[in-house]
């Protein structure tokens, strides 16, 4: 795998901020991997991969074989952008399972890094303006289904949240609920992402006098010895609910996940009601 540095594409990322609630159905539903989110870029010249901060990925199987569907399917008789494409996809490393983006961390430059396309913005011109069903058409003719996550339409939200206690029961992250009409979107869009969540209620070691920080320890029994083990975690605590908490008092924290380090994922503070 070759890796650079480049100048960051002027497509906006979209920003996941939607809530199931606000979802329309039938509704398209499809596996979260816990990757990177990367656009790939495909030219009868080149195929690479660039991310948000401008890392630049060339050269590894995965995105050879892509580049080879690609060269035969992208076509060069239509458009203005002759014989192009980009898509938007998910870098991740063994199955892109809850934590496995800390083994693509440690793996940003391994040969075995895998790619799963999930969306197009332009083949042959711009495709944003293109409804979601449209698109995803798109990926198929273009020969990628083979490398598009597991998804599926749902008719309402109980058929999503079977689809979501699926995908965690088989270790994933969760799922992201899009609309079947929807553009592409830019920023703050109408995507839903649904993350596994898991809480537990924590001693505080420690109220930073100085930032809006505490400090509280995660219990877990070590997967290799099998011993307990107790690490410390600093969690954001704004200063309206830092006022209101003690050392030794237990406070409640919402996390993704233990690491392997034993340290939790996402934590986030959970206040209480008299703290309001």
């Amino acid at each position: 795998m070759i890796v650079t540095k480049s100048k960051v594409p002027s497509i906006p990322i979209p920003e996941l901020r939607g809530s199931i609630k606000h979802i329309t159905y039938p509704a398209f539903a499809e596996l979260k991997l816990d990757g990177e989110f990367n656009f790939l870029v495909y030219t009868p010249k080149l195929c690479f991969l660039i991310n948000k901060y401008g890392t630049v990925r060339k050269n590894f199987p995965a995105l050879n074989d892509i580049e080879k569907i690609l060269k035969n399917n992208v076509g060069t008789d239509v458009g203005h952008d002759k014989g192009s494409c980009m898509l938007v996809c998910e870098v991740y490393w063994d199955k892109g399972k809850l934590h496995d983006i800390y083994k693509l961390n440690s793996h940003k430059k391994d040969d075995d890094t895998k790619i799963a396309v999930f969306d197009v913005v332009s083949w042959n011109g711009d495709l944003r303006r293109e409804v979601l069903v449209d698109r995803l058409e798109g990926l198929h003719a273009l020969g990628l289904s083979d490398y598009t996550p597991e998804s599926k339409v749902v008719l309402n939200e109980v058929e999503l949240e079977q689809f979501f206690e699926q995908m965690v029961k088989d270790g994933y992250e969760g799922i992201v609920a899009k609309p079947l009409d929807g553009i592409f979107p830019a920023g703050p869009c109408p995507w839903a992402k649904v993350k596994f969540k898991d809480q537990n209620d924590c001693a505080v070691t420690l109220v930073d006098t100085s930032k809006e920080r505490i400090e509280i320890i995660s219990v877990s029994v070590d997967p290799t010895s099998g011993k307990p083990r107790m690490i410390p975690v600093g969690v954001k605590a704004p200063n309206k609910y830092k006022k209101h908490i003690k050392v030794g008092e237990v406070v409640t924290i919402e996390h993704q996940g233990v690491l392997e380090s034993g340290s939790l994922r996402h934590p986030v503070l959970i206040p209480k009601g008299e703290w309001k």
